[in-house]
């Protein structure tokens, strides 16, 4: 074998070897977190440990409490399962920014397309385990106008804070908190 059909070879293997070790951006691959799967996962855990439940709901300033409730997990979590961004329509649809540090990661998705629902999606992890859920959603159309904030801290708690505005009529300001322990 020659020296320049020994560099070919050696140039291509480098090249095979570099394509094979990259990661993918795209935010449709089994890294990128599937809520639709994790909050599923949520509620299964929260229903088989049935523990003390506060759930306080304010809408435009009125508070309504309620304490060791029994919570259908499952419609509890759907505004969380409905932040998924681990879709194949929603291919390179956002921006993925990862931070790392002593075994904590924080990953943040931001929508490159200015339609998409889930505005923003933050998640804190130590180690493999997911310690914090927070997402921003937006929709408007020729009726309304809603945005909604949502936090998840497993073995704790949610909070989503919503402001809804219809075109004819009144604004709502809502705040959902569920805690636990």
């Amino acid at each position: 074998m020659g020296m320049n059909t020994l560099f070919r070879t050696l140039v291509f293997c480098f090249v095979l070897l570099f394509f094979s070790c990259s990661e993918s951006q795209s935010t449709t691959d089994e890294n990128v977190f599937n809520s639709e799967a994790f909050f599923s996962r949520e509620a299964s855990r929260l229903t088989f440990l049935s523990m003390p439940v506060l759930k306080i709901v304010t809408r435009n300033s009125e508070v309504d409490s309620s304490r060791n409730i029994r919570i259908d997990w499952k419609k509890e979590l759907e505004p969380f399962k409905m932040c998924n961004i681990n879709k194949p329509s929603l291919q390179h649809s956002y921006r993925v920014d990862s931070v790392t540090d002593e075994g904590k990661r924080h990953v943040m998705y931001t929508a490159i397309e200015p339609h998409l629902v889930v505005r923003t999606l933050d998640l804190d992890y130590e180690g493999n385990f997911l310690r914090a859920f927070q997402a921003v959603t937006a929709e408007s159309n020729e009726l309304y106008t809603t945005t909604r904030e949502l936090r998840y801290v497993p073995d704790s708690g949610y909070r989503i804070r919503g402001r809804q505005a219809m075109r004819m009529g009144d604004k709502t300001d809502y705040v959902v908190s569920v805690s636990w322990k």
